[in-house]
């Protein structure tokens, strides 16, 4: 895997979290999800149930997903996953 599919991977992954977790904030103002907003809002700062909640729950879902995941297949990567 090079480092591009690596990259693309994270982005990707990022890009379905942090809409995701976007997308159950905004709900959360029509009582869908309440509890995971307020769960997952003990640990990412400022994800609350609203607009601007689900804003900041989705940059928070995007940048933990894409670090993640980028460490993860470069690690598959670095231990020869790829054969």
């Amino acid at each position: 895997m090079d480092k591009m599919k690596i990259l693309a991977l994270a982005l990707a992954c990022g890009i379905v979290v942090g809409l995701g977790f976007m997308a159950i904030g905004w709900g959360a103002q029509f009582g869908w999800g309440e509890d995971f907003v307020d769960v997952m809002g003990t640990v990412y700062p400022g994800y609350a149930v609203g607009w601007i909640g689900g804003l900041i729950g989705g940059l928070w879902g995007f940048f933990d997903t894409f670090i993640v995941v980028g460490l993860i297949a470069w690690l598959y990567a670095l231990m020869g996953g790829n054969k």
